[in-house]
C-alpha cells in the first residue's frame, strides 16, 4: 500500500466518509502505516479507544497534522483526471 492511500483514508475518516469502525479493522491490517509514520505514532493510532465518546476528536487531533491537505488534494484530482485518459490508451 503506497503513502497516497494511506492519507485518503485518513482524509475519509475525517470527513466521516468511512465509518470509525472500516477505519479501525483496516489500520490493524495495514502495517505499512508504521514504516511510513513510524513506531510511536503507529502504537499511539492503534492504542485509540475506537469505541469511545471521543474517538471522532481524538483522530481528528491525530491525523489531521499529518495530512498535507492540499498536497492530498491535488494528487486526487490529478490521478481522477489521469485515469481517463489511461483507460482510453489503453483501449487503443
Amino acid at each position: 500500500m503506497n503513502f497516497l492511500v494511506i492519507q485518503i483514508m485518513f482524509n475519509e475518516v475525517i470527513k466521516q466518509k468511512v465509518t470509525v469502525e472500516e477505519f479501525e479493522q483496516w489500520v490493524y491490517a495495514t502495517p505499512e502505516i508504521e514504516e511510513y509514520y513510524g513506531h510511536a505514532f503507529y502504537l499511539e493510532l492503534i492504542s485509540l479507544d475506537f469505541k469511545g465518546r471521543y474517538i471522532d476528536l481524538d483522530l481528528e487531533q491525530m491525523l489531521m497534522p499529518v495530512i498535507p491537505f492540499g498536497e492530498l488534494e491535488y494528487r486526487i484530482i490529478k490521478e481522477e483526471l489521469e485515469l481517463p485518459y489511461m483507460l482510453k490508451s489503453n483501449c487503443n
